[in-house]
């Protein structure tokens, strides 16, 4: 037997060790054939000291507590142990397996928003955006090592539970196949990059250094702040007839379909709409006269509602921090507009001096405020926000709320009125509120009703609620 066909006898003997455990054993006794021309002795003088390839992995298998005889190898199933594994998997790995495994891929997978920090030169001057895009890089840069560590240990939770059912089922039959599992790691995967130890101290340091000094220089650059916010011209238009001759049929509509806009409606002593467009991103804003039928619509359609629309024309035309898009609708108070239909997905909306037949707010998160306004029909449809309506009069209002505080103060209407408030979580508010017939249909939160004017009379009150308290005069 030469030194080659020993090497490789004693390499398959040992295939139940892993392969490092295996490589540092071959290397003794390569070591031991390399040194025999120091001892003056020849290869051969070495195979006859050494025990057979197979009485050398016997031994070595015994002292890592494996058994080589396939005889004895045979497992014999634990049922209590199956039972716990049973256990440990209902209660324990149904959720651990899966938040190793995703949390660490959500994290891996959100590193490369860092395509989006170069969005700063588009809303800061450039040296503040210089600094911030150097403190955000070195941000990123200790992320990617809390990323791999994170996916290191997700990645041994998952394997120790693995092993663990190997062990359960196989004992130690399987060995080779556990030593594997356990063998694969991301560092090590990290670490044949051969990057040496010195220079990812440095860098994890640096980065920690740039990130502190970024902050603290971001409190004392002067011009660190988004570029200013833009605002398109004003644009105005005429109403075409007189507004003392105003007939109900020529009356003016005015329709607002938006997705992300805060709302202000205010009335002018002006003799022209004016609207107002404040924006910091750029916008879809557009505004449509229809003169035949007096209609006036103003949409925003910068969120395409094509997937394939947002991809190619996503560019850098978004603001990382904070989108800003108001508009200030400023109608003569001596206007009487047929309807105001206010449609919005996110941003507050506030009207105030509305006069009108129809007012319609439909808005899913947001605020609304409604001051010193009259309407012969409203509706307010909110699904997450609060709603407060303070001195104004109207013939029927409507509110159909999921979530948020009901206040109204100051009310009042003709005979025959209708109030209906729809709301399912929040407290229901209502101060001197003189509408003849109130319908309050609420799930959770409390409800309180004053009316100074005790010689107020309601046609009806009807009041249905599962919790909460009800304070009424």
């Amino acid at each position: 037997m030469s030194k080659n066909q020993f090497i490789s006898e004693l390499n398959k003997e040992l295939n139940l060790l892993n392969k490092e455990e295996r490589n540092e054993i071959i290397s003794f006794y390569e070591d031991r054939f390399q040194n025999a021309t120091f001892e003056g002795k020849t290869e051969q003088d070495i195979l006859n000291e050494l025990e057979s390839p197979k009485d050398i992995a016997r031994n070595v298998l015994n002292e890592y507590g494996i058994n080589s005889n396939a005889e004895t190898r045979k497992h014999r199933i634990d049922l209590l142990s199956v039972f716990g594994l049973i256990w440990f998997d209902i209660l324990v790995s149904s959720w651990l397996i899966p938040v190793a495994i995703t949390v660490p891929l959500a994290l891996a997978g959100s590193w490369f928003s860092y395509i989006g920090v170069f969005t700063v030169f588009k809303f800061l001057n450039f040296f503040p955006a210089l600094v911030a895009l150097v403190g955000m890089t070195a941000g990123y840069i200790i992320y990617l090592f809390i990323i791999l560590i994170a996916l290191e240990i997700g990645l041994k939770v998952t394997q120790k539970v693995v092993v663990w059912h190997i062990t359960v089922f196989t004992g130690d039959t399987q060995r080779s196949l556990k030593n594997k599992i356990d063998s694969f790691s991301f560092v090590r995967l990290f670490k044949k990059l051969n990057i040496p130890k010195k220079i990812i101290s440095i860098t994890i340091v640096a980065s920690l250094v740039v990130i502190f000094v970024t902050s603290i220089a971001a409190f004392y650059i002067e011009d660190f702040s988004f570029a200013s916010i833009g605002s398109n011209n004003i644009s105005t238009y005429d109403v075409e007839t007189t507004v003392t001759d105003y007939e109900v049929s020529d009356m003016l509509e005015l329709v607002t379909e938006f997705e992300n806009m805060e709302i202000t409606y205010i009335t002018t002593s002006d003799d022209k709409l004016t609207l107002t467009h404040v924006y910091n991103y750029d916008n879809g804003y557009k505004v449509t006269h229809n003169q035949a039928n007096n209609t006036l619509t103003i949409s925003d359609s910068s969120h395409s509602s094509n997937w394939y629309e947002n991809i190619f024309n996503w560019g850098f035309n978004f603001n990382a921090i904070d989108t800003v898009q108001k508009l200030t609708i400023a109608v003569p108070s001596s206007i009487e507009l047929e309807k105001l239909s206010l449609s919005n997905v996110y941003g507050n909306t506030s009207v105030t001096n509305f006069k009108g037949e129809d007012l319609i707010i439909d808005t899913v998160s947001s605020n609304v405020e409604l001051n010193d306004s009259i309407w012969n029909h409203s509706s307010i449809d909110v699904v997450s926000g609060d709603i407060y309506l303070a001195n104004s009069n109207g013939e029927s209002l409507s509110i159909d709320s999921i979530s948020g505080n009901v206040n109204l103060e100051n009310i009042t209407s003709p005979d025959n009125s209708n109030l209906s408030i729809d709301l399912i979580s929040g407290d229901i508010t209502l101060s001197n509120v003189y509408m003849k017939n109130v319908q309050v249909d609420t799930i959770s939160g409390n409800i309180d009703y004053f009316n100074d004017d005790t010689d107020y009379v309601l046609n009806s009150l009807e009041i249905d609620k599962i919790s909460g308290s009800i304070s009424k005069s």
